[in-house]
């Protein structure tokens, strides 16, 4: 699934990446942690069309995020 380039691969990709980063923020917030900024990497050896897939996933998670960006109260 991970190197596929099938389209119906992509919202499969986009399910379990989104599903993951939710249950990683609230594992860090259970452990008390309030996180600001979540870093995604790529294996060196994705290059072209998935590894712009994958930006394009990683960059539409954003939308799910409960970060909260401080408004300075």
């Amino acid at each position: 699934m991970k190197w596929s380039s099938n389209p119906l691969e992509k919202g499969h990709k986009k399910a379990y990446l989104s599903s993951l980063m939710l249950h990683i923020y609230a594992q860090l917030f259970e452990e008390g942690h309030e996180p600001t900024s979540l870093k995604w990497s790529y294996p060196s050896s994705m290059v072209g069309d998935i590894l712009n897939q994958y930006r394009g996933i990683y960059d539409s998670l954003s939308e799910i995020s409960p970060i909260v960006e401080s408004k300075g109260y």
